[in-house]
């Protein structure tokens, strides 16, 4: 559909007809002198007219507009796999899949070559990445696959945004689909939902067999945790699986082994795996007991199998740090919004106290919830009970607790509607140990439907105040504490202690002298009653240190440490396993007893590579630590970081961290191909013809991408105005400037000029 419209300069006819009225007033009433003939007359006014309508058309500007079809430019992507597994068998074990792979590339470029001038072909080689486009480039065809990890999602979303200009007319995808990126940048699903967007087809040609003989034998150490930390004759449970395949029948020893610094390794324990299938995952659980202080390196390792192409997995490594004078505190809560809102946190922060949580469930008809060995006191210095009943613990392990105590424990109870008399403990044996008096009449009863006697509560924000110098309460290195407690959030409620014990001693008290925390001794141990349970509230209005320190030196004081005097020096590694290329990062750190950060420290810190030689480490602060990178640490083995913290020329302590840079190979362990995934992937973009095409067929897709490139064609608005393009702008004004020309050249012949 054509149309014809004039388009006047300044959007303005009435400008128009005046300009060209003011001319033609001038050609009527400006005559010449001399008299002319006819002809001449009639030339130059033929002339003039001319240059009249000219500038008439200059004017206006006269437009053309036309609506055509035409066939829009496309792209055709092929994407090549070049992974190592690539180098295993096809469907026809003769040749592997990356020669049936190339074979069939080539046909597709062979009848590439017909395609129509409006259809391009990019080509990309992928891996973990993809190539740059190969399929122009001088460079040779690589003769063998050479990339380590396969990340499809990565690499497809790649090839289809890096052009954001083409129309794709589909994707042909030829590889194992096999996914082995440890940490894909774009997830498969992520690059399917793209193309679909984007409204491109996804053609998928596999290439082997699932589940193919060649994958062969082989036994894998997973799930090993990468590090430990405990302390000095705790029990460490070493859990990690192993997985087998191809060894239905078989027996497989597997040995848990711990090495120290510059001693061989010594065999702790040996387990026989039995494999009944053809592919099994089997946990495996070990115990070893933690020695001497120290860094250990604890191996599990399954014994090499006949016919395994790959032995490297058989083993993985943790390392274990065993720390001094550790304690071990078991903290049972019976309420999910208490204090455990960030005790947790705030004692597991710590280096020389390992908090175990336990959850206790409210107890059915008085029945306990509690196990004997849920609270072996061999195993725990100190204990934390908040808001649970006495009926959970039973009778004996009340006394088991009590005994506990009476030969050296510490035990604290923390506010809750469930604690203290409250919770029924007046008529247990710890009605003896609690510093304060309860009483029956104040016993609250177990259940969800169960009223809560408020009676027996202090439900207004209490104000902490300390009356008196103490371990516990010095929340603040010098200044006033008092000040100090009186800034910190107030307790949200509080139990109401029905009285204090002649032998016990008040440490904090609300303005009204109502006790929160009481203090006390039985027999060798030392006891702690505290009323509330909100202090949870001081970290989130920005008193984490506080807190800290509060919660601390509690423990501290209730086994008796109130007045160690120690620096601790430490290292702190998110992970301890990195694969070849990764950057390597850690924090280190100085603090006293109290938590106090170290600040003026020098720091001497020295990687250590597997073949002995060392580098010197730079840090840089950042707040309250010191942050060390490694960006390249070297190729495959064991290494550790060195660190030496010194104040003053003295030096406060030192520490070290192993860690392992790992070739895993996922090439070479996962050697099965998926053409399943490959389907999946290709049905995501179904709606635009996507689908698995068989590498018999594949060449057919060339034809049939064309054939729907040729039924596709859009729309374009074509204008055309004058003096809008170059081409009318110079033909106006060279037929103006001939006109006008000739017109002058004429007067001046005939004597007007």
């Amino acid at each position: 559909m054509t149309s014809w419209r004039f388009e006047p300069i300044f959007d303005s006819y009435l400008l128009v007809m005046v300009s060209i009225c003011v001319l033609m007033a001038l050609w009527l009433f400006v005559r010449p002198t001399r008299q002319l003939s006819k002809g001449r007359r009639f030339t130059l006014a033929s002339l003039r007219f001319c240059l009249l309508l000219l500038i008439l058309a200059g004017m206006l500007r006269p437009s053309r507009s036309a609506v055509e079809k035409k066939r829009q430019q496309g792209t055709i992507m092929i994407m090549l796999d070049q992974t190592i597994s690539m180098q295993q068998p096809s469907v026809n074990t003769d040749v592997t899949r990356w020669q049936a792979q190339s074979e069939l590339y080539t046909k597709l470029k062979n009848a590439l070559g017909d395609l129509e001038e409006n259809i391009s072909v990019k080509s990309y080689l992928y891996s973990d990445e993809i190539s740059a486009d190969i399929w122009t480039s001088a460079d040779p065809f690589p003769e063998e696959p050479v990339g380590e990890q396969t990340d499809i999602g990565t690499s497809l979303y790649r090839a289809v945004t890096s052009a954001p200009g083409d129309r794709v007319l589909g994707v042909i995808l030829l590889g194992d689909g096999t996914q082995t990126a440890f940490r894909p940048q774009v997830e498969i699903r992520q690059a399917g939902l793209e193309l679909d967007r984007r409204r491109i087809p996804l053609f998928t040609v596999p290439f082997g067999k699932q589940g193919i003989a060649g994958a062969g034998r082989d036994v894998a150490i997973e799930q090993l945790p990468q590090q430990y930390r405990v302390f000095t004759g705790n029990q460490l449970n070493i859990r990690c699986v192993a997985r087998i395949r191809g060894l239905s029948g078989s027996t497989v020893p597997v040995r848990l082994s711990v090495q120290s610094e510059g001693q061989p390794p010594e065999v702790i324990k040996t387990l026989n795996v039995e494999s009944d299938e053809a592919e099994v995952v089997i946990p495996i659980e070990m115990e070893y007991t933690a020695g001497q202080p120290g860094n250990y390196t604890l191996t599990v390792e399954a014994d090499s199998q006949d016919g395994e192409l790959l032995v490297e997995n058989n083993q993985q490594v943790s390392f274990l740090t065993v720390a001094e004078g550790g304690l071990r505190v078991l903290y049972l809560f019976g309420n999910r919004v208490g204090e455990q809102l960030e005790l947790k946190r705030t004692l597991g922060s710590l280096p020389d106290i390992e908090l175990v949580p336990l959850f206790v469930k409210r107890p059915k008809d008085n029945d306990p919830v509690l196990r004997e060995s849920d609270i072996d006191s061999d195993q725990y210095d100190v204990l934390l009970i908040e808001d649970v009943p006495a009926a959970a613990f039973g009778t004996e392990n009340i006394n088991l607790i009590t005994k506990a105590v009476e030969d050296g424990k510490g035990i604290m109870m923390i506010g809750g509607f469930y604690s203290f008399g409250p919770g029924g403990y007046k008529n247990t044996q710890l009605s003896d140990v609690l510093p304060i008096e309860m009483s029956d009449a104040e016993r609250q009863e177990v259940g969800v439907q169960a009223p809560l006697r408020e009676a027996f509560h202090l439900t207004e924000e209490q104000v902490m105040v300390p009356t008196e110098e103490h371990a516990i309460t010095r929340i603040a290195i010098g200044g006033d504490v008092a000040a100090r407690w009186q800034a910190l959030p107030r307790l949200l409620g509080a139990n109401r202690f029905q009285g204090v014990k002649a032998d016990s001693r008040i440490l904090l008290e609300n303005p009204e002298q109502q006790p929160l925390l009481v203090s006390g001794e039985y027999g060798l141990g030392r006891v702690l009653a505290f009323a509330g349970d909100s202090t949870w509230r001081w970290k989130r209005r920005g008193f984490e240190k506080e807190l800290l320190r509060f919660w601390r030196q509690a423990i501290l004081w209730l086994v008796g440490r109130e007045n160690q005097l120690q620096s601790d020096v430490w290292i702190n590694m998110a992970q301890r396993r990195y694969s070849p290329g990764s950057p390597v990062s850690f924090t280190v750190g100085a603090q006293t007893t109290d938590g106090e950060q170290i600040n003026d420290v020098t720091w001497n810190v020295t990687l250590v590579r597997p073949d002995q030689t060392k580098e010197t480490l730079q840090l840089s602060q950042q707040l309250d630590d010191w942050t060390g990178n490694i960006d390249s640490p070297g190729p495959s083995g064991n290494y550790y970081v060195d660190v030496v913290a010194s104040q003053q020329g003295r030096e406060l302590g030192k520490t070290r961290a192993d860690f392992q840079i790992i070739d895993q190979q996922p090439e070479r362990t996962n050697t099965q191909a998926d053409p399943q995934q490959l389907s999946q992937m290709a049905e995501m973009t179904s709606t635009h013809g996507g689908r698995l095409v068989m590498p018999g067929d594949a060449v057919d897709l060339i034809d049939e991408i064309n054939d729907r490139a040729e039924q596709t064609e859009v729309e374009l608005d074509v204008k055309w105005q004058l003096g809008g393009d170059a081409t009318s702008a110079w033909s106006f004004l060279v037929v103006f400037c001939v006109v006008l020309s000739l017109e002058w050249i004429l007067r001046k012949k005939w004597g007007f000029v």
